[in-house]
């Protein structure tokens, strides 16, 4: 019988019988086993050199080709595997037929797999980055992989009305077994929901298996069960092996004499588990001020420069990617097989230039096609983490009764990776967080988030950074081990689905709010006035660029006197910098990756000067400033050794470029406000919720924890709201990478529920970490050291939800139905 016909939640999936299985007695096999201590291969697993094991993997891949007649059963490409007509998209689970062989494979979108097998020693798990093919020889079950927060819960009933629930560190987190002093394995007792309790009873009855266990996979909506084992005990646990016998001697009278009260096992197990629950809240001394939320939107760490090729183009290659799309609709390309078809008709159209047309290619169209796919041939993995492409229809034909793109604008981003620097910055945050954010006598975090008494959540934005960025915290947080692949992580911790994006990314393009602030911007930034007369002899209510004065006072204008004249002055700046390169270049190396280094710098420091200035127009373009002061501080921190005065350009451009971009938010407090809400109203929502739901909702989580990796457009967004909402004061302040904004909810617990100053809540903010040169040999305090966080505002949470009377606040309690359940031990 399948989990599906049951109506309880399973994972899609699909099964691939090998033709070697088709007459396998799995009995017999089963018989025949060894046992598992005698079972070598999880050890051969453990120690295999990646490979020699990718080798052995080819091998089979080619047999099994071979012997299905030359062509593949199995249809694999970079983003998803085709079983019996049926696509599973990575990141997908691989698990053997016979269920007694415990070697399970995931298959990681990007490339990559993790092997999941019996624990041995203190591993149950190891990472392959370079193995993306599946394996062969054998049937297999492949299902889609649900992320669980790192967490598995194993689930054992005695009938079907009680259940005794536990929560481990998944293996495909970490693979590092956590054990207790007895050398068993760390599990934690947690409380179902109420339809992970159906599932239990549901189970029980259409297996006829009155003790049994199954395997649940909690996702952040619902719950999925993957695996349904007979007779399964818990280990270790003397609160079970009471509850067990308790239900067995009930039922075994049940059947002797039918006439006893089935219920009267319940009865009695209610009473036990309340007898147990009393005890535990009398070992547990209670505070006056309990900490009940920690939520935190942080900006990504350090990374390379972001860069970007921007191109219009009618060439039909491109065009061709709207077939089947909105034809106003914007085209993103992000996936692999995406950018392996953008590549490939790169390559067409690069290949058709000196074929005789009709109509030949504009020479700056085919060098920005040209470098797009240059970029997309330095790696072979077309993983779209750090790259992607979208299309804008800009003209529009009408073909057929149909209206079709025309014309478009094509723009390719790449970079913005995050460094070695910016790992470190997430991991030290993490470790930080998990030190200083909680109460000195809980738990570890990863009790506490495996007991679910600490509920906890990390999301990210679709951005490869902001993703890594997670990671690392997410790591470092859990106090997982530190060598583990960051892959694993990613997919089993950090949230990335369609709601994460809604909540913490926005297309600052599309916004027109924002380019009106922007054309104002440009004018100021071009008007060569000098506004440091702002601050005695203008007439407050006059007008400069459509801009009223006393809001450019508030702005600190006046402190940059003419930005038209500082503008210039970085400018020549920029151009001593691509002249000294120029020299560094001529001069003889012996160094192959320093020339290549100094290449590299060079072209982008150009690049940089060519598109600041316009001479066509005289103008500067405003947006470059800030982009520069971020490319200044990565050669700064990274290239010092090179003898370029980055140092006195960051001196030189930090006034200017802070002040333009954190006006491009809004100049003025209408603005302020209208652009933080269009920008960060989903997010703010969602954070006055996360505080109302844990005040309401409140039952056995004791802490909520959540945590919003996002880029800088939020963290300005927000930092305006609460400056106009709070009047917490943020002036000119810059906006380094991981940058946060902290909100803590305290219960004073000492105070009657009536009482507003019950829960109060703390805001900090940090403006991130000081750039400084890199230092490989840093310790974490020294990293630390670079991070100011400060408590900038506390408030009651009634007031705070009164400063936002506008957000729509939907927390709501739950409503909970009886169980019978084992109680936490």
């Amino acid at each position: 019988m399948r989990l599906k016909e049951l109506d309880v939640p399973t994972p899609n999936f699909a099964f691939y019988d090998h033709p070697s299985d088709e007459n396998t007695d799995f009995k017999e096999k089963l018989a025949n086993m060894a046992p598992h201590d005698d079972n070598g291969s999880e050890l051969e697993l453990l120690q295999i050199p990646e490979s020699e094991l990718l080798a052995q993997m080819t091998a089979a891949k080619e047999k099994d080709i071979a012997e299905h007649g030359g062509v593949d059963p199995l249809q694999e490409t970079e983003d998803h595997i085709v079983v019996n007509g049926r696509e599973i998209k990575k990141p997908f689970v691989e698990k053997p037929i016979f269920a007694e062989d415990h070697n399970i494979a995931i298959y990681y979108l990007g490339g990559g797999c993790k092997r999941l097998f019996r624990k041995i020693q203190d591993r149950s798990s190891r990472f392959f980055s370079g193995i993306s093919i599946v394996r062969r020889g054998a049937s297999y079950i492949y299902e889609e992989y649900i992320p669980t927060n790192g967490a598995d819960v194993k689930v054992y009933t005695v009938g079907a009305e009680y259940a005794h629930a536990e929560a481990r560190k998944s293996p495909a987190v970490d693979g590092k077994v956590t054990r207790r002093s007895d050398g068993k394995e760390v599990r934690y007792p947690i409380i179902l929901t109420n339809s992970e309790k159906d599932c239990a009873h549901s189970i029980v009855l259409a297996f006829g298996q009155s003790v049994c266990g199954f395997d649940v996979l909690r996702t952040e909506t619902k719950s999925f069960v993957c695996d349904v084992n007979g007779w399964s005990f818990v280990k270790g646990s003397p609160k079970y092996y009471t509850d067990c016998a308790q239900v067995l001697y009930e039922m075994t009278q049940f059947q002797l004499h039918p006439a006893i009260d089935q219920y009267n096992m319940g009865e009695l197990l209610a009473q036990m588990n309340q007898e147990e629950l009393e005890v535990v809240s009398k070992s547990v001394e209670p505070r006056w001020r309990e900490l009940r939320n920690v939520l935190a939107v942080i900006r990504h760490a350090d990374r390379t420069p972001k860069q970007k090729i921007k191109v219009k183009t009618s060439h039909p290659f491109i065009l061709k990617f709207f077939d089947h799309k909105k034809p106003t609709e914007q085209v993103k390309l992000k996936t692999a097989s995406e950018l392996r078809h953008l590549l490939s008709a790169m390559q067409k159209i690069i290949a058709e230039v000196n074929t005789p047309k009709d109509v030949p290619i504009d020479p700056k169209v085919l060098e920005a096609f040209m470098g797009v796919q240059d970029v997309l041939m330095q790696d072979s993995n077309f993983e779209g983490i750090n790259r992607k492409c979208q299309l804008k229809p800009l003209k529009w034909q009408q073909q057929e009764e149909e209206q079709r793109v025309k014309t478009c604008l094509l723009i390719f981003k790449y970079g913005g990776e995050l460094t070695d620097l910016g790992g470190n910055q997430a991991s030290v945050l993490g470790k930080k967080y998990r030190a200083l954010m909680y109460p000195s006598d809980a738990l570890s975090m990863l009790s506490l988030h495996s007991t679910y008494i600490h509920d906890l959540k990390i999301y990210a934005s679709d951005e490869g950074r902001v993703q890594t960025t997670a990671a690392y915290f997410a790591r470092s947080f859990l106090d997982l081990d530190e060598e583990t692949d960051i892959k694993p992580i990613l997919f089993a911790l950090v949230w990335r689905d369609a709601r994460s994006n809604m909540l913490l990314e926005h297309s600052v393009a599309d916004s027109e709010r924002m380019k009106k602030v922007k054309t104002q911007l440009v004018d100021i930034l071009n008007c060569n006035i000098d506004f440091s007369e702002l601050n005695t002899e203008l007439d407050p209510n006059a007008l400069i660029r459509g801009v009223p004065v006393h809001y450019l006072r508030k702005t600190g204008l006046g402190a940059l006197g003419n930005p038209t004249a500082q503008a210039w002055s970085i400018y020549e700046k920029i151009k001593k910098i691509c002249a000294d390169m120029q020299e560094l270049l001529a001069s003889s190396t012996p160094d192959p990756e320093r020339k290549r280094v100094l290449e590299q710098m060079s072209k982008l420091w150009n690049k940089i000067r060519d598109v600041m200035y316009n001479a066509k127009t005289g103008m500067f373009d405003e947006s470059k400033f800030p982009e520069t002061l971020d490319c200044a501080h990565y050669d700064f921190i990274h290239h010092s050794e090179y003898g370029i005065n980055f140092e006195g350009l960051i001196a030189a451009i930090r006034p200017l470029a802070t002040w333009l971009v954190r006006q491009e938010y809004g100049i003025s407090e209408g603005a302020k406000e209208e652009i933080g809400k269009e920008i960060a109203e989903p997010l703010v929502t969602k954070l006055l919720n996360d505080l109302v739901q844990m005040k309401e909702e409140r039952k056995q989580v004791e802490t909520t924890s959540r945590f919003y990796f996002t880029s800088e457009g939020h963290i300005h967004s927000l930092l305006n709201l609460l400056e106009s909402r709070l009047g917490i004061a943020v002036g000119t302040t810059t906006i380094n990478y991981s940058a946060q904004i902290l909100i803590k909810m305290f219960e004073n617990t000492s105070l009657p529920h009536t009482e507003p100053r019950r829960f109060e809540v703390e805001i900090w903010v940090s403006p991130g970490f000081q750039p400084h040169k890199r230092q490989p040999k840093a310790t974490d305090k020294e990293t630390w050291e670079r991070l100011s966080l400060k408590i900038v505002r506390t408030v009651t949470l009634d007031d705070l939800l009164t400063c936002f009377s506008d957000i729509q606040v939907t927390g709501m309690p739950s409503q909970q139905k009886p169980f019978l359940q084992a109680t936490m031990v």
